[in-house]
């Protein structure tokens, strides 16, 4: 066994690439390097909207838990509408 070129794995002694290397390879045989590329790309990795995104989308998601521990609380809260009111700041400064 020898090293893969690509992955640095375990890989048959006359090949060049191990099994999943070589897939990769002949995905981009067939459907070329610049289209796997952005494949990858738009699938893997994040770019600054979707980080963006992302955060609004756990501010949302926190904003939605706390009105449920509100609502659901026994205790009456007077502030209850000031917690609502800064979590939903938090999401309009993101």
């Amino acid at each position: 066994m020898s090293t893969c070129y690509l992955c640095n794995g375990s890989r048959p002694y006359f090949q060049y690439y191990c099994e999943k290397c070589n897939l990769i390879k002949r995905m981009i045989s067939l459907h070329t390097l610049d289209r796997v590329y952005k494949i990858l790309e738009n699938v893997l990795m994040r770019d600054t909207t979707k980080q963006n995104n992302k955060v609004k989308l756990e501010i949302k998601k926190e904003i939605e838990d706390q009105q449920l521990k509100l609502s659901n609380s026994t205790i009456l809260y007077d502030n209850k509408n000031d917690v609502l009111e800064e979590l939903k700041q938090k999401l309009k400064k993101k």
